[in-house]
């Protein structure tokens, strides 16, 4: 996919094109190098038969268990807790649980404002705030795509202040729990 304005939902334009240069021009000058060089290799056919050779040629590429590289015990403990995250997931929607009742949680445990905790800030006590909720989203099973569009930040940042978010969880040892 060409990088134009449109990122599709699921693409943070700035962290690919960081990768291709400094200035947005040049990045995307370089991208679109990049992007016309593949196309005309058999980047695909290759991908496909390196995919192949790893499940021993017995799944398509629509099988969701060809694109988890790794032996066969692995690729079986990816897709079993992917399928446990989707019914978990998927339970939390069909009661009406929501990031919004995470936010409100965190705010009552936290005692930070659930406004505070949505504002980017490096307040100390706000942010650790945001790290707990992005740890306690995580733990839930919310993707980090869909907790950073809540909070306004990308996943990387989400992935980060999740990590740092269950330290300062298991240290201050809060009674928490999602009502």
């Amino acid at each position: 996919m060409i990088i134009i304005n449109d990122t599709g939902g699921f693409q943070e334009i700035s962290q690919v094109l960081k990768r291709f240069g400094k200035t947005t021009e040049n990045a995307r000058k370089k991208y679109r190098e990049f992007i016309e060089e593949g196309i005309s290799t058999t980047i695909e056919e290759d991908l496909l038969s390196n995919l192949r050779a790893n499940n021993n040629g017995k799944q398509s590429k629509d099988s969701s268990g060809c694109w988890v590289i790794g032996d066969a015990e692995f690729q079986k403990s990816v897709l079993k807790k992917d399928a446990q995250n989707r019914v978990t997931l998927a339970h939390y929607l069909k009661q009406g649980i929501s990031l919004n009742d995470v936010l409100k949680a965190t705010a009552k445990e936290t005692g930070i404002d659930a406004r505070l905790i949505l504002h980017q800030s490096k307040r100390t006590p706000q942010a650790k705030a945001r790290m707990i909720f992005c740890f306690r989203a995580r733990e839930l099973g919310f993707p980090t795509l869909e907790t950073g569009n809540f909070l306004g930040i990308q996943q990387a940042a989400v992935s980060n202040a999740s990590r740092q978010g269950a330290i300062l969880a298991k240290n201050d040892i809060l009674d928490w729990k999602l009502k």
